[in-house]
């Protein structure tokens, strides 16, 4: 299976607050922008990421259509670890943070998002497979994309999160 398109779409949606309307430099706000990056592949699947859109969502956006969802198509979306590390490294000369990295995690909770669907679980349901990986349903949930340092990446995860999770998921509810 291979990515065949990162594609990104703004949704404006409106803010429903009580009380006085805030305020950004005299203006009233009331909506805000969503970045939304939807990952296709060739079978059929797609997986849908929300990158942090707010005020600076076309820099957001510029980042993942020019640059970073160009680099993942032709990947194999399972990779997210291998592909989520070139993207990093990629990015290490434009700077790891503000919309770069608001771009890339939108990549990266699509990736999650196909991981689910091809398991056949939520994305809830695939993260529980790397915080409980004792337990045999989840283990099995998302095995080929269970975050796992490339060989040439020392490790960066937390085991503390591993540590501390239990599984709520059936049949091995505890």
């Amino acid at each position: 299976m291979k990515i065949t398109r990162v594609e990104t779409l703004v949704v404006n949606l409106p803010m429903v607050i009580e009380g006085a309307t805030p305020k950004l430099r005299d203006r009233a706000v009331t909506s805000i922008d969503v970045l939304l990056v939807r990952v296709d592949t060739d079978a059929g699947v797609s997986g849908w990421g929300e990158s942090f859109g707010h005020r600076i969502f076309p820099a957001t956006r510029a980042a993942i259509d020019t640059v970073l969802g160009p680099l993942c198509v032709g990947r194999d979306p399972t990779q997210i670890s291998a592909i989520h590390d070139d993207l990093q490294r990629l990015l290490h000369g434009v700077g790891r943070n503000g919309p770069t990295i608001y771009a890339l995690s939108g990549i990266d909770i699509a990736l999650w998002d196909i991981a689910g669907k091809l398991a056949g679980c939520r994305s809830t349901g695939c993260s529980a497979a790397v915080r409980a990986p004792t337990c045999p349903r989840t283990r099995a949930c998302c095995a080929t994309a269970r975050r796992t340092p490339s060989p040439s990446t020392p490790s960066r995860r937390s085991s503390a999160a591993i540590a501390t999770s239990s599984c709520t998921r059936s049949p091995c509810r505890r």
